[in-house]
Order: C-alpha cells, then sequence, then structure tokens
C-alpha cells in the first residue's frame, strides 16, 4: 500500500471511530461558548460581569471536588472492561457516590455562604443561586463518560453541542431579561433540559437499578483510590486556572480589573479544545495499552510533533494581533487587557503541547502518583506566585505566575512520563 492510500485508511479509521466528531463537537462547543461569552460581556456591564467572574470562580473552587472524582474512575476502569456487566455495575456505583457526594458539596457551599467573605459586593446573592449546579454537572459528566467508555463518539459529541447550546441560549435569554438572576436560572433551565434529552442514554440503569449487582469490595476500593486521588490531581491542576481570578479578587478586590483579567484569558484558554478533544477520543485506547509502554510512546510522540508545530503557529498569531483581537471581539474598553493576553498566549503553548497531552496519558496508563507529585509542586509554587506578583504588579502578575506554572507543570509531567515510559 503506497503512503497516499495509507494516508487515506486512517482517515476513514479515525472518521469510522468518531475522531473528527469528537473535534467538531470541541469545536462548535468551543464557538457556542465563545460567542455566547462574547454577547454576555457586550449585554452586561463591566461591573456586572466582573461580578459574575467572581461568584463563577468562587463556586469553581468547591466545584474541584465535584464528584470525588467518580467519573474519572470509571472512566478508567470502565474503558477496560468488556463485559457490559461489569460496566453496568461501575455504572450504578459511579451515579450513586457521584450525586451523594454533591450533598456534601451542597453543605460546604451553605456553610462559606453564611461564614465566608466576599470581597465584590453583590457576589454572594449570584453564589447562593448556583448551589444546584454540581448535582446537575455530575449527573451530565456520568452520562458523557457512559458514552466514551461504550467508544459511542458520535453520540457525545452531538450531547455536548446540545448541551452547549441549550445553556449559552438560556443564559443570553436570562441575563438580557433579568441580568445577573436571570443569567444563573437560564443556565439551570438549559441544563435541565439537556439531562432529560440524555436520559434515554442511562435509563436502562436506572430502570435495573435494583437488579444490578453493587460492584465487589476489592474494585470499589480500587475505583474509590483511583477517583479520589485524581480529583486531587485534577483539583490543583484546575486550581492553576482559578486561583489568579480568586486572588485578584482578594488582594485587589475591584470587579472592572477582574472583568478585564478574565476577558484576557478566554481565548487562550478556550483553545485548549485542541488537545483536549485529541485526548478525549485517544484516552480509551492509551487506558487499554497501558501495559504497552513501546506503543504508548510512539503514540505519544506522534502528538507532541503534530501539538508542537500547531499551538506555536496559534500562539504566535495570538501575540501578532493581539490588539486587534481584544479590540474587536470584547471591544475598546477592555483593551486594558492585552498585555496579560499575550503573555497568556505564550503560555497556551505550553500548555497545549506539553501539560495537557502528558497529565492525561499518565492518568490513562495508571501512573497516577506522577500526577499528584506535579500537581502538588505546581498548585504549591502558583499560589507563591500569584501572591507576590499580583500585589507588586497586579493583573498582569497573574499572568506572568500562570505562564511559569504551565513551563513548570509541563516539564515535570513530560519528565516523568519519558520515565516511566522508557524504565525497564
Amino acid at each position: 500500500m503506497d503512503y497516499k492510500n495509507l494516508v487515506i485508511e486512517n482517515i476513514k479509521k479515525f472518521y469510522e471511530r468518531g475522531l473528527f466528531h469528537i473535534f467538531g463537537s470541541q469545536v462548535i462547543n468551543q464557538i457556542v461558548n465563545f460567542a455566547g461569552g462574547i454577547l454576555l460581556i457586550r449585554i452586561l456591564s463591566k461591573d456586572e460581569f466582573g461580578i459574575y467572574t467572581y461568584a463563577q470562580n468562587i463556586f469553581s473552587i468547591f466545584l474541584l471536588i465535584n464528584g470525588f472524582g467518580v467519573q474519572e474512575g470509571l472512566m478508567q476502569f470502565g474503558s477496560r472492561y468488556e463485559s457490559e456487566d461489569k460496566k453496568n455495575k461501575l455504572i450504578k456505583y459511579s451515579f450513586k457516590i457521584g450525586l451523594l457526594s454533591n450533598i456534601f458539596l451542597m453543605v460546604l457551599m451553605l456553610f462559606y455562604t453564611c461564614f465566608g467573605t466576599f470581597k465584590i459586593v453583590g457576589a454572594k446573592e449570584i453564589f447562593i443561586l448556583m448551589l444546584f449546579f454540581p448535582f446537575l454537572y455530575t449527573f451530565f459528566g456520568i452520562v458523557q463518560i457512559v458514552l466514551r467508555i461504550n467508544l459511542k463518539n458520535k453520540e457525545m459529541s452531538n450531547l455536548v453541542n446540545l448541551n452547549s447550546i441549550l445553556m449559552v441560549t438560556g443564559m443570553l435569554i436570562g441575563s438580557y431579561t433579568f441580568n445577573l438572576p436571570g443569567l444563573v436560572l437560564g443556565k439551570y433551565i438549559g441544563y435541565i433540559f439537556c439531562i432529560f434529552i440524555s436520559y434515554k442514554y442511562v435509563s436502562k440503569i436506572f430502570k435495573n437499578w435494583s437488579v444490578i449487582k453493587d460492584i465487589d469490595t476489592e474494585n470499589k476500593k480500587r475505583m474509590i483510590h483511583f477517583s479520589l486521588t485524581t480529583v486531587v490531581n485534577n483539583g490543583l491542576s484546575q486550581a492553576l486556572y482559578i486561583a489568579d481570578i480568586f486572588l485578584i479578587g482578594v488582594i485587589l478586590s475591584n470587579e472592572n480589573i477582574l472583568a478585564t483579567y478574565k476577558t484576557a484569558t478566554l481565548i487562550p484558554f478556550a483553545l485548549s479544545f485542541i488537545p483536549s478533544s485529541i485526548m478525549i477520543y485517544m484516552y480509551p485506547y492509551f487506558a487499554k495499552n497501558g501495559e504497552n509502554k513501546q506503543w504508548v510512546f510512539n503514540k505519544y510522540l506522534i502528538m507532541m510533533k503534530f501539538l508542537f508545530c500547531l499551538n506555536l503557529l496559534i500562539s504566535i498569531s495570538l501575540v501578532v494581533f493581539s490588539k486587534s483581537i481584544i479590540s474587536f471581539i470584547f471591544g475598546n474598553q477592555y483593551l486594558d487587557g492585552v498585555h496579560p493576553f499575550i503573555i497568556l498566549s505564550i503560555g497556551y503553548f505550553f500548555l497545549a503541547t506539553f501539560r495537557i497531552p502528558s497529565g492525561n496519558i499518565i492518568n490513562s496508563i495508571g501512573k497516577i502518583k506522577y500526577n499528584l507529585y506535579s500537581t502538588i509542586i505546581s498548585g504549591g509554587l502558583n499560589i507563591v506566585l500569584d501572591i507576590i506578583f499580583i500585589t507588586k504588579f497586579g493583573s498582569i502578575g497573574a499572568a506572568y505566575a500562570t505562564l511559569i506554572i504551565f513551563i513548570v507543570s509541563g516539564l515535570i509531567g513530560n519528565i516523568f512520563l519519558i520515565y516511566d515510559l522508557r524504565k525497564n
């Protein structure tokens, strides 16, 4: 078979397995969310957008332990099982633990509402309205994992697109009609509609709930250990995205600065869907071939070469056209965010090329302790740098801290991964 036919065959294989559906879905999802975010910025005043950003950021901190990581546990172990019976046991256990854990999360959020501090006036009321979101997030997240472990990538992609469209539409209509409270209400309505539609993919589990047996004690322990370790890893990893906004709110207590910095993060962070889409597709295959180190290493090198070239081009484009992008998309009132935007656009290259791929592959082959070490180091350094840099340099300091962390975490992750794959 010549090279041309080989390429065509590979493209057909990727299409049949849903890679292009996943990537297309992520593109559509990001376009919908990004366009919705731009319209939201235009609908709300800069002060209102700052208030929402602050409330959403505090909510995101609590969301770090959402479901106690059962979605990741289901993804890891469900990908390895061929038996439908074993998968159904895992799915039932995931729903049970995931949804019950959110009761604990809701109590924590209520406690913070009563005794916590809100530096931005008006953010507390918006935060209170978000109390029930974790239940919706967990349910919908598990449904997506169910489709992924069964390699139903097309169905999963369509569902994600539908969710984005319904949620963004609800938020825009709600914010235009009732400002910030309407925004939150509209988001609820969008999610609830999508959950009703997605229920068909897991209805069999609930209809046969009493018939499906629990997984054995040994597998429960393995799944809980993996899930809790992963939630720590992911929590510390996601903290890299939200710590800067939280500390800007605490240290500077200015909703206008907060709004400007948030807009500077939107494009660089949104573009992380590119490596994430590839990993969504590849994760089950890496998990299945976790013991075949040579296979994992070869696929890893192929991805790295592709992502290096693509992400370098994207970062350069963002930097060169930064001022025009900010002015055209967000408006001239956000031009004070050009400098942070440039810094974060450089950070995108290291995030998308080194950090996201290595972290996902490490998880998929079961070496979660390496991600734990990496996130502890990166998370601690992130907090220290944010406090020092924000205090001295304001929001620009937060951008520099994020850039440094993306470089450090990407470097550490790749060192751990290569070390494990090359050792005997």
